[in-house]
């Protein structure tokens, strides 16, 4: 090479690495260009770059010169530094074996020039490695996941299969036990005495609440199975519904309830219904001991996501046994205080969750609950 070969040509062979393998050149690759063509340099016996890894590019180096016209002054073993830098980083630095000291000093400039190219050549190496690396983990991240989503949709599958087919099977005996008794009792009744007749119906009473029990089964399974079709859901529409059905029921109760108009959502109409059965349903039970009954639905706008509410001032719970509440047959009250299966909250957090949506509570004890819950906004 001639020493009066021009800057240009000599990045254009650099850059011409990369063009050819259409990827970026190597940190190798870059090294034994320079050293083959700054080589054959007069008074240059070697050239090569002396890197410091990625992940310590940030720090100053004390063993490399700050100043642009440090390397010379700095030879040290007839070796000439001369750094690497970009705005931000230091990679290392260009060396140069020469034999006078003074043999580089005429092409400074132009290797100054010449480094500067290196430096920003290593910069988006540099980030292109990082890209490298951040894709990589992203990706065995996301199949990692995709490993897990896949063994949780087999998990649930097989326990949603296991309490459909448990509570079919179930149902038979069942149906048996409660047949037979109400048999026995039908028929040779008048021959019991007191205590054998509190117990007989105390099998059919207990028969019917695992019948009730098992429903609850199937509900909690149905609501996990299946196609979701979403569409526009006229959310105040279905409360009305429901506290209509709860008035018919139970046409002697007082009680104040308030349905804010207008709540419209992107959801399964049947489900939502389900929804609203229970956490209505829920309000009007637990207000049943109280005198002056008050029940609403309602909606807040907060941290720009809508969040809607079923309040009421009923039996309320202690809030520390909040983490029960949407637990399969967990109940915070006694069956002879109020009834019930322990299912519907349960019910209601998979529906909430199938839709994306979460689910929480607020309560004290004699003075109510209210039920929060969100739902993904989709064009509503």
């Amino acid at each position: 090479m001639s020493l009066e070969m021009p800057l240009p040509e000599i990045l254009g062979r650099l850059l011409l690495v990369q063009t050819t393998m259409d990827v970026m050149p190597s940190v190798e690759e870059m090294g034994g260009f320079l050293g083959a063509m700054l080589g054959e340099m007069p008074g240059v016996t070697g050239a090569w770059l002396e890197l410091v890894p990625w992940s310590e590019t940030s720090a100053p180096s004390p063993h490399l010169p700050r100043s642009a016209l440090a390397p010379l002054s700095g030879m040290v073993a007839g070796r000439n530094l001369l750094p690497l830098r970009s705005l931000t980083h230091c990679y290392g630095a260009l060396v140069i074996e020469v034999v006078e000291p003074e043999a580089l000093r005429p092409y400074l400039p132009f290797l100054i020039n010449l480094v500067n190219q290196v430096a920003r050549l290593l910069e988006t190496r540099r980030m292109v490695d990082l890209l490298n690396q951040t894709n990589a983990r992203l990706r065995a991240e996301m199949e990692e996941r995709h490993l897990v989503e896949i063994a949780l949709q087999a998990a649930n599958q097989e326990l949603e299969a296991f309490a459909f087919s448990v509570s079919h099977d179930l149902r038979a005996p069942l149906r048996a036990i409660s047949g037979f008794s109400q048999a026995l009792m039908e028929d040779y009744g008048d021959q019991l005495q007191g205590e054998a007749q509190t117990y007989l119906r105390m099998l059919q009473e207990s028969s019917q609440e695992m019948g009730r029990l098992i429903d609850g089964l199937l509900q909690l399974s149905r609501v996990t199975r299946g196609e979701m079709r979403q569409e526009i859901v006229n959310l105040s529409g279905l409360a009305d519904k429901v506290v209509a059905s709860l008035r018919q029921a139970e046409p002697d109760r007082r009680v104040m309830v308030e349905i804010a108009p207008h709540l419209v959502v992107h959801g399964n109409a049947q489900l939502l219904m389900v929804a609203m059965e229970n956490l209505l349903g829920n309000a009007w039970k637990y207000t049943g001991k109280t005198p002056q009954a008050e029940i609403s639905l309602g909606s807040v706008l907060q941290e720009g996501n809508t969040v809607y509410a079923v309040r009421d001032n009923g039996a309320g719970f202690d809030m520390t046994y909040r983490d029960k509440l949407f637990i399969p047959f967990q109940r915070l009250h006694r069956s002879d205080e109020f009834p019930g299966n322990g299912i519907g909250l349960a019910t209601v957090q998979r529906i909430i969750c199938r839709h994306g949506g979460s689910l929480w509570a607020q309560a004290e004890v004699g003075k109510g609950a209210t039920f929060f819950f969100t739902l993904p906004e989709r064009g509503v």
